[in-house]
């Protein structure tokens, strides 16, 4: 499936704005197997959709002290992805366990998004270049315009057409979602950390 963005050209109208349609593609139907026959998609452990920004802290001070329940400031990119992979069932916190136990002494939390990747490799966590619904795209320091302290969004949809499209926190509106959700290449992000 891809997204297929509108832009509505009567601007005093209520509800003008971008709108979005989730069109099928030929690359999510499945590929042909030698019988020309085609495959079956495989399912993704988490089904893909667009939630928009229910994020819960929204409207708190943004970077204030406490911050949020999962122990990251409120309204940055991490505590958003935070939210989404909460809302997967999965207790993700800053200074969860992983797979391989407790976090290390001298790297005890996620922290800042350019951290996400190696900190989620030492507890145990999968992290590589394979999209899937439900992972956490990583962009690590100054990699493609993330800025010093890296990037981290959801993976809200995988398209055939090797696109994918993220809902993130405080990319180009500062402590904000960025609305619409951007599709972009696969390829355009230092990894994926899967969690789930």
């Amino acid at each position: 499936m891809e997204i297929d963005q509108q832009r509505s050209t009567n601007s005093d109208k209520e509800g003008s704005g971008t709108h979005q349609h989730i069109v099928n593609s030929a690359g999510s139907l499945g590929a042909r197997n030698e019988l020309g026959t085609k495959d079956a998609p495989r399912p993704s452990p988490v089904q893909p959709v667009i939630k928009g920004d229910d994020y819960p802290y929204k409207d708190s001070q943004p970077d204030a002290l406490g911050g949020d329940r999962w122990g990251f400031y409120a309204r940055e990119c991490t505590s958003f992805v935070a939210w989404r992979i909460n809302q997967l069932g999965v207790h993700f916190t800053n200074g969860m366990s992983g797979p391989k136990g407790n976090p290390d002494r001298n790297d005890p939390v996620f922290g800042d998004a350019g951290n996400w990747a190696n900190h989620a490799k030492k507890l145990g966590f999968r992290v590589d270049n394979k999209p899937s619904v439900g992972a956490i795209v990583h962009y690590g320091p100054n990699a493609f315009l993330a800025g010093p302290s890296g990037h981290v969004a959801y993976v809200a949809q995988v398209n055939g057409n090797g696109s994918i499209v993220i809902e993130e926190y405080n990319w180009a509106v500062r402590y904000a979602y960025h609305h619409p959700p951007r599709v972009i290449r696969a390829s355009d992000v230092s990894d994926f950390i899967h969690i789930v």
